[in-house]
Formats: C-alpha cells, sequence, structure tokens
C-alpha cells in the first residue's frame, strides 16, 4: 500500500498539465502519476522499426515491444497527440466546451497561459495572424459559398518538436513528481460516508493499491470505455461527449494553397439544406496519406511527409459508416488509391473544394 496526496491516472494533456501545475504551484505535495503506456523515450512503435508489418489482434497474446501493454502510438507519456503534427489552437470558437463553464476571456487567458508554458519547453514563437487582409478576404469569399470561417491562431510545431517539447517537460516533471508506467489502473477504492460517495485511491491490474487524499482520473479517448465501465460499477453516473467521425477528401494542393499559406489550416462550417452541420477538420497541406496505425484497426488518415506533392487532403466531418450501419449507403472516391476495406459514406456527407459544397 502506497499513499500520496494525489494520484493521476493518464499522462495525456489533461495529466500532464495537472502534475505540472501542481509541482509549479504546490511542489510540497507527493504526486503519482500513472499510466498504462511507456514513458516518452520508450514509446516507440515495432511497425515503424520494421519488426513487424502490421499491429497484433487484441486477442494475441504475444508482446511485442511498443504493442503491449499498450500501443505506443495512443497511449504514454504525451497521450495520442505525441505523435500527431503538433498543431496548438489558440481561440475559443471550437475545442471543447469548455467556455460552457467559463466566460470567452478567462478560456482564452488559460490557453494563452498553456501556450506560455509550451514556448517555455521549445515551441516556436511564430503563429499565424488570423486578422490579416488576406484572411478577411478568404472568409468573405467563404461566406459567398456558404462556409463560415471558425478563426484561431495557429502554432504548428511538427511532430518532431512537438516530441522535444513533451521531453523537456518530462524532464521536469520526473523530479518533481512520481512517475509509474506500464501499469494499467483496473478500478477506484472507494468509501460512502453517509450520501457522498468518495474515491480515496486506485487498484493496478497487478492488485497494488495507491492511495491519495485526491485522485484526477484523464485516461483520455482511449480508456474511456474503462472510465464508463468503471463508474457504472460504481453506480456513478455517465454522461458521455459525442464524438466526430469524418471522411478523408483530396484536392489539388493549388485549390488550397492559398488558404494553407494564410490559416495554415482553415476550418469551415457549412450547413446542408436539411439542416446537417458539417466541417474541415484537419488539413495535410501538401502533403500525401497512408495507413492510420491504431491498436485496433487501420485507417486511412493524412499524414504530413517531407516530399512535397500536388495534393492536398481535408478531413471533412460526419461520417465514417461502417459497411454494416442500416443507413443507406453511398460510395466516396472512386479513385485507384482507394482501399477497397474503407466503409462507405453517409449520404449527408458534404464535400467541399474550391469554395463549393457538394451534398
Amino acid at each position: 500500500m502506497k499513499n500520496y496526496d494525489v494520484v493521476v491516472v493518464g499522462a495525456g494533456p489533461a495529466g500532464i498539465f495537472t502534475c505540472y501545475e501542481l509541482a509549479t504551484k504546490a511542489p510540497y505535495l507527493k504526486v503519482l502519476l500513472m499510466d498504462k503506456g511507456r514513458n516518452i523515450y520508450k514509446r516507440v512503435c515495432p511497425i515503424l522499426q520494421k519488426s513487424i508489418v502490421k499491429c497484433p489482434p487484441p486477442t494475441q497474446k504475444k508482446e511485442y515491444a511498443g504493442c503491449m501493454h499498450a500501443c505506443s502510438i495512443t497511449n504514454g507519456f504525451g497521450g495520442a497527440g505525441a505523435y500527431s503534427d503538433g498543431k496548438f489552437n489558440i481561440t475559443t470558437e471550437f475545442g471543447g466546451w469548455l467556455t460552457d463553464y467559463l466566460p470567452h476571456s478567462e478560456v482564452l487567458e488559460l490557453i494563452n497561459y498553456v501556450d506560455g508554458i509550451n514556448i517555455k519547453h521549445g515551441a516556436v514563437s511564430a503563429a499565424t495572424d488570423p486578422t490579416t487582409p488576406a484572411v478577411k478576404a478568404i472568409e468573405k469569399r467563404g461566406l459567398g459559398a456558404g462556409l463560415k470561417l471558425l478563426r484561431a491562431q495557429v502554432r504548428h510545431l511538427g511532430t518532431e518538436q512537438n516530441l522535444e517539447i513533451l521531453k523537456n517537460i518530462y524532464e521536469y516533471l520526473k523530479n518533481q513528481v512520481d512517475m509509474l508506467f506500464e501499469t494499467e489502473v483496473e478500478n477506484l477504492l472507494t468509501t460512502t460516508e453517509g450520501d457522498k460517495h468518495l474515491i480515496n485511491g486506485v487498484v493496478a491490474r497487478t492488485g497494488e493499491e495507491f492511495f491519495a487524499k485526491k485522485v484526477v482520473i484523464a485516461p483520455g479517448r482511449d480508456g474511456s470505455e474503462w472510465l464508463s465501465g468503471v463508474l457504472k460499477k460504481h453506480s456513478l453516473e455517465v454522461d458521455s461527449n459525442q464524438v466526430d467521425v469524418g471522411v478523408r477528401v483530396e484536392t489539388l494542393n493549388a485549390i488550397m494553397e492559398e488558404i494553407n499559406e494564410h490559416l495554415y489550416e482553415g476550418k469551415f462550417v457549412f450547413r446542408t439544406s436539411v439542416g446537417t452541420t458539417v466541417r474541415t477538420f484537419c488539413s495535410n497541406p501538401a502533403g500525401t496519406w497512408l495507413s492510420k496505425i491504431t491498436a485496433a484497426s487501420c485507417w486511412p488518415t493524412a499524414t504530413p511527409i517531407r516530399t512535397k506533392i500536388l495534393a492536398a487532403t481535408i478531413l471533412i466531418l460526419p461520417c465514417w459508416c461502417r459497411k454494416s450501419s442500416p443507413i443507406p449507403l453511398i460510395s466516396p472516391l472512386n479513385t485507384p488509391s482507394r482501399s477497397p476495406d474503407w466503409p462507405t459514406i453517409c449520404p449527408t456527407a458534404v464535400y467541399w473544394s474550391s469554395g463549393m459544397a457538394i451534398s
């Protein structure tokens, strides 16, 4: 049995910055950070190392380094975004529901505070400016096509710099808090006092117990199913966030070049004639795509590469529907590069290219 002031479950952004705030503002507290994945230096995918050719099935018990006990792409210090292209959006126009609880000005102040921490640990200071005449001209043309631009300052870090920032924060935290990786939390330790249900620790899959005055549960998207199950087991109400899924749309780089130059990735919202709202989500300027590697499956996704080609990709939401879906389906993007294993697309999907929406 081990005792802490605070136990934090999950080493993604929420868990990391919880520990960072505790370390800087209450260094006298004894804090433990736990994650089922590896530390930032050991997060290596064996597919990228060419040790294996595809993710092992979930039922297979072989322990590949980097796959078990958790996928190194989606788990470990830094969370699922550690190997992303590191886009930091400074805006309150999109990204969560914090403005439902705090004023926009206060949320923006907090975003800038986090941005400052990233810069302190190695992030570039340059960011896009969403108020330039060029951006205003793009916004005006978008409105003419029924597209609303969501403005944001974008600090594009890139995967390599993203990892360096995480390593720098890791180096700072390792001397401030205890860290326990490759340790999966199985359950919560709880007590009842009258009508109060108190969480006072966690139980690891190994059976080891960790007690704490405060417990922060931040398992991320990968741990959402586990969290829902644990909360239901303890008769606690669960309110799930909606999950957006989308389609990949390719167009010529020349069409997107102006938007990418001034916005890096422009986020546009379009409302269809039937009331469905769709939006562009993630742009891959002058890039290509390859299969996204996850522990469960391989899905096509836009992935930046060093070689510039005459193509651009836009991810538009919603929505992917599996072929077993009862909704009438249509086939998208009948191009030679399309994988036959891709799901088909709901007819409500909207493709946008060069200022035109097609339903």
